[in-house]
């Protein structure tokens, strides 16, 4: 049983077989295979839009280009076989000769059926959407097109990264949900914690009332993470998307900076050896060895 589709019906009217008549067959039979492509194109882009546009992630935007390509394939193939039958060639032996074939093909071609594979795997699983940002194969970046055998990242810096989808072991997809990207300062021991909590809440206020479309909770002292003799980590907690992550930390470290050196806590670091809570002598042996 052949899974094909047939042109035939639309030209049973036409009689005898000159070669006139051949190229009028012909005609018909890439006419009606453009018809059937442009009206298949617009139906799928319909279906596929409405339901993308409800949906909240990507899932229908990947698999209506795959979708096409398929249905695209299957009337051009289509097409083919009413040609080659209408110039009298025998189809059934070339579909015979096909399916033999395929098989010796399918032992040279695993990697190819392997991606193949794969790549429904994805689809069934609703692993990977168009616009995700993800890390994959160690390639990190937005996913701009999936298809049944590959993967295209688009990196930050623009590149863009093909990668097969068989090579994909592991998935580190962020999605579009929010993300969590911490800020760590170093202050100086001198300068009182409840200063800077005090200094920071009120500029991390500011920062937030002037930029709430991208934090989406206003960043906030998390806790200390490290001290040594000269300087304890002051940690900012931030919340927002993964295309804002970045933007975001640069506004919080140039917000806090210029208040910490309005402030003058860096410029009194050496001008002040108390502040480090240490002993003039021990803060010149540093220095001299610094110039040694």
């Amino acid at each position: 049983m052949q899974m094909t589709l047939s042109f035939r019906p639309l030209f049973l009217w036409a009689k005898g077989n000159p070669p006139l008549q051949k190229g009028i067959d012909l005609a018909i039979i890439l006419g009606s295979a453009l018809f059937i492509l442009w009206l298949g194109q617009f139906l799928i882009n319909r279906f596929f839009e409405k339901r993308a546009k409800k949906a909240e992630n990507g899932y229908f935007a990947t698999i209506h280009s795959i979708f096409y390509s398929i249905f695209r394939i299957f009337v051009l193939f289509s097409a083919l076989m009413d040609a080659l039958r209408i110039l009298g060639v025998n189809t059934s032996s070339i579909l015979t000769a096909a399916g033999v074939g395929g098989i010796a093909i399918a032992f040279g071609a695993q990697k190819i059926i392997a991606d193949i594979f794969t790549g429904i795997t994805f689809l069934m699983n609703n692993e990977l959407h168009l616009g995700d940002y993800v890390v994959l194969s160690g390639c990190e970046g937005t996913v701009v097109s999936m298809s049944l055998y590959r993967i295209r990242v688009q990196g930050y810096s623009g590149i863009l990264y093909i990668i097969p989808n068989s090579s994909v072991e592991i998935i580190s997809n962020y999605r579009k949900d929010p993300v969590f990207c911490d800020v760590t300062l170093a202050l100086p021991n001198g300068f009182s914690l409840e200063k800077a909590k005090t200094l920071l809440e009120k500029v991390l206020d500011e920062l937030y009332e002037k930029h709430s479309s991208l934090f989406l909770q206003k960043p906030s002292f998390m806790g200390i993470d490290a001290v040594n003799p000269f300087t304890y980590s002051y940690r900012i907690n931030i919340r927002t998307l993964i295309g804002d992550s970045w933007s975001c930390q640069r506004m919080v470290r140039e917000a806090c900076l210029q208040a910490l050196q309005k402030e003058g806590v860096f410029a009194r670091l050496f001008d002040e050896p108390e502040a480090l809570n240490m002993p003039t002598t021990s803060l010149r042996s540093i220095e001299s060895r610094d110039h040694e």
